[in-house]
């Protein structure tokens, strides 16, 4: 089955990606969606967050 994780913290963030490895491994595809409004710079983190490979995207919006 495939995951859509979203987060506005960098702990939200951190607990996806673990939770997006153990989906990979099982042969599904992961989403992420980070709300910038509440974390100040964690869109620096969705370039990095997308070479990691696990997530099939990883999309930023703003408003909560």
């Amino acid at each position: 089955m495939n995951q859509t994780y979203a987060g506005c913290s960098m702990y939200h963030v951190y607990l996806s990606i673990l939770l997006a490895y153990k989906n990979k491994r099982d042969g599904n595809k992961s989403l992420l969606v980070i709300i910038e409004d509440r974390t100040i710079g964690i869109t620096d983190y969705v370039e990095p967050i997308k070479n990691l490979g696990v997530f099939h995207d990883v999309v930023c919006i703003k408003g909560y």
